[in-house]
């Protein structure tokens, strides 16, 4: 978020409502927020105020040091006025124009997730730790499918990260991601599923968990961790998986 900004305010022209009597100046600032304009005035924290999107402000250049901000709030019963404020129009013009855009992509970011790119919405992610992911340590990389390219099986141990960009296996000079776009379902096996039965002693290959992550084509890419268990990984990833197309629990 933009930091807000206050402008000095020398005097307020053609007010369409009453305004508290200002007896000297700087007793009245212009706020700009992330999606909201206010007139504040210091006679005991009275203001007024209405959204940048539903209001129109238009700005021009005023003598000296000074502007002009011409406000007119599209709400029923809401103000209409001019403030000279103690700034360059340029500087003024620019904070506005800055937050209308914030605000225009914000708009563009809630539509597209509500037509199910959900993982648009950072919310989710902030809400997971103080990285924005989930992560899985000691990840082998099996077999499978990885979009647009293929990966040949890891001997060395990778970190499988969950985050806004997808699916990322990540290690030294290892960077690969399945966009969540791309992603229909994710599956929890207990134990390593790619060791063929009998191949080890009974118990040896039930450690740890395999994570099947289906593309939306039915396409399969097999992670391995001997790290963690299956039950950890289900808790750990429930709030993404949630999200995917097949939502049903992860866990076999």
């Amino acid at each position: 978020m933009a930091k807000e900004t206050t402008y000095t305010v020398d005097r307020i022209e053609g007010a369409t409502i009453p305004l508290p009597t200002v007896p000297a100046e700087r007793d009245c600032a212009l706020r700009l927020s992330d999606a909201r304009w206010q007139l504040v005035f210091r006679d005991g924290g009275t203001a007024l105020s209405g959204g940048l999107l539903g209001s129109r402000l238009a700005v021009e250049k005023a003598a000296g040091r000074t502007c002009r901000v011409s406000i007119e709030d599209g709400s029923a019963g809401g103000f209409s006025g001019t403030a000279v404020v103690r700034s360059s129009a340029i500087r003024v013009r620019r904070d506005l124009k800055g937050r209308l855009a914030s605000l225009e992509r914000s708009r563009g970011v809630v539509a597209d997730v509500g037509s199910g790119q959900w993982w648009l919405d950072t919310r989710l992610f902030d809400g997971l730790d103080w990285s924005g992911r989930r992560s899985l340590a000691g990840i082998h990389y099996r077999a499978g499918w990885w979009g647009t390219g293929r990966q040949g099986a890891t001997t060395l141990p990778k970190v499988l990260d969950f985050g806004p960009r997808g699916i990322v296996l990540r290690g030294w000079r290892t960077r690969l991601v399945i966009p969540w776009d791309a992603v229909r379902s994710l599956r929890l096996l207990a134990g390593d599923a790619w060791v063929p039965a009998g191949t080890v002693p009974d118990g040896a290959g039930t450690a740890g968990t395999t994570v099947v992550v289906r593309s939306r084509t039915g396409q399969d890419a097999v992670f391995f961790t001997p790290l963690v268990p299956v039950a950890e990984v289900d808790d750990l990833l429930e709030p993404l998986v949630a999200n995917l197309p097949d939502a049903r629990s992860a866990r076999s």
